[in-house]
Parts: structure tokens; C-alpha cells; sequence
């Protein structure tokens, strides 16, 4: 789905490059650094029986607008492994401890670490070591995240203190679930699912767990689903106090960019606040 302008009169010292990856497909966006404002999107779907690393390079090979070298390019990637260490355990030796703590790694994986932004806690993740040299080979400048790191810090920086927030991020197959309570993490976790009756059972566990109020607590909602899809009218059967989150207001954005709903692309608004 290609969504901005067709045409761009810039150069690429005014472009951003950001991108979102992972299993089922792979959005990027130009974003114009003079204008504040974001140009142009476009989600790409993946055939999940090729090579990743082939499909990116063919990508970037085949897209007129991904020909240009970028003078800074940022990405976001979902992985299976992930973790969040607090600073006051953390050590850069330990970053493969850590992952293998709950889960597997390969020779084929290399770890990889972030600060968070808006807590103070280390992202530490595992990536395919091909996939990471080809992300670095086809671009310029990249600064990497897991999906978990940036979302994470995402909703702290749209909750208030002295309250309490659910975000959830929903897409196709997967998604990611934070408790926010007066600015600050107390939960993260991912799902995967295969029916809406899936999702509910991992939604409302979580909710269970957390001994969290179903009348009381703020449910903020961001996802690649369209807004009519009966994920959102589930959630809302149950939890009174759910909304969508907008875009951010402090960025502008062509005019095709605002006529699509403004619950989605998040995971790529979102990479220029939590830098």
C-alpha cells in the first residue's frame, strides 16, 4: 500500500529513512528533516518461504525511492528474542547471558542493545547475523531497535503520572501489551495468536494477572488492523474506557498521510520520539 507523495523535491540530506520488519512485512517512510514532516509510506508484504535477507535486497533494488543513499536511516525490527534488563544489572558481557536465559541462541545470532529512552531499563535482543549485515550493507547510518524497545518507550511518553494505561499494539498474527502506571513500566509481553479468540484468551489473561479494574483502566490502542476489524469490537465489549491513539500532533504530514486512520503507522511515528 504506497501512501504520500509521488513526487518529493528533496535531497537526501533532508531525508530520513525509517523502517518497520518483521515476518509478514516490511514498511519504510521518508521523512523530510527541514519540513518536519513525513512524506511518503509504504508497506511491502513478504513471502514468508523466501530468504528475509534476499527480500529486503530485492526491495531496495526494485523501490525508486529507496535508490537514493540516505544520510541517516532508522529502523525498527520484531525478533522471537527479547528482553528488558534493568541499568542497575546490566552489563554489555552479560547481553547473550541474558537472551539464553529464557531463550535459545545460535551461532547464526548476533545480541544487540539499546538504553531506553523514557525508563531505566536496557532493550537486549537477538538477530539473524545475515539479516543484520544486510540491513547494514543496504543502508546508511542505521540506527536498529527491537519493536518491544520503541513501543515500550512509546507509551511511557504518551501516559500521564498519577494514572494508569493499557497500550496495545495489534497486528495480523502478533501483538504487544504494556501496563503503564504512573509513567513508569510494571509489564511487557508479545503474543502471537491465530483467532480473535486467541487474542481475548492472552488479552484478558494479562488483564487477570495484573488484577487490573476492567471499568477503570485506560485501554490506548495503535495497530495495522483497519478500525472496523472484530478484534477492537471485542476488547471494547469488555473494557469500557478504550480509545484509539492519534498520530503524534507535533510532525506534519502529506496529505495522503492524513487521510488514512490515524490509529496506524505508529511503528514508524514513533521512531523520532523515542530517539
Amino acid at each position: 500500500m504506497v501512501i504520500g507523495n509521488n513526487e518529493i523535491n528533496a535531497t537526501n540530506r533532508e531525508l530520513t529513512l525509517l523502517f518497520h520488519l518483521n515476518s509478514d512485512q516490511f514498511t519504510y517512510c521518508l521523512f523530510n528533516k527541514n519540513t518536519n514532516k513525513f512524506e511518503f509510506i509504504d508497506t511491502i508484504f513478504l513471502n514468508s518461504l523466501n530468504n528475509l535477507e534476499s527480500e529486503i535486497t530485492n526491495i531496495f533494488n526494485a523501490e525508486d525511492k529507496l535508490a537514493i543513499s540516505f544520510e541517516m536511516t532508522k529502523g525498527s525490527i520484531c525478533t522471537s528474542t527479547n528482553t528488558f534488563i534493568p541499568s542497575v544489572l546490566f552489563n554489555e558481557k552479560y547481553i547473550a547471558k541474558y537472551i539464553k536465559f529464557n531463550s535459545t541462541l545460535t551461532k547464526e545470532n548476533k545480541c544487540l542493545f539499546n538504553k531506553q529512552v523514557f525508563s531505566d531499563f536496557y532493550s537486549v535482543y537477538a538477530i539473524q547475523s545475515s539479516l543484520l549485515k544486510t540491513l547494514n550493507k543496504i543502508t546508511s547510518n542505521l540506527t536498529l531497535k527491537h519493536t518491544a524497545s520503541i513501543f515500550v518507550d512509546y507509551a511511557i511518553s504518551l501516559s500521564q503520572k498519577l494514572k494508569s494505561y493499557i497500550f496495545i499494539q495489534i497486528n495480523k498474527n502478533n501483538f504487544h501489551i504494556a501496563y503503564i502506571n504512573n509513567s513508569k513500566l510494571l509489564f511487557y509481553n508479545e503474543f502471537k495468536y491465530k483467532s480473535l479468540d486467541d487474542f481475548m484468551y492472552y488479552f484478558l489473561n494479562c488483564l487477570n494477572v495484573l488484577e487490573l479494574n476492567h471499568n477503570l483502566i485506560d485501554v490506548k490502542l495503535m495497530s495495522s488492523l483497519e478500525s472496523n476489524d472484530p478484534v477492537f469490537t471485542s476488547i471494547k465489549n469488555y473494557l469500557n474506557n478504550t480509545h484509539f491513539i492519534n498520530r503524534p500532533n507535533n510532525f506534519n504530514y502529506s496529505h495522503n498521510i492524513h487521510e488514512i486512520s490515524e490509529h496506524k503507522y505508529h511503528d514508524i511515528f514513533s521512531q523520532l520520539i523515542c530517539v
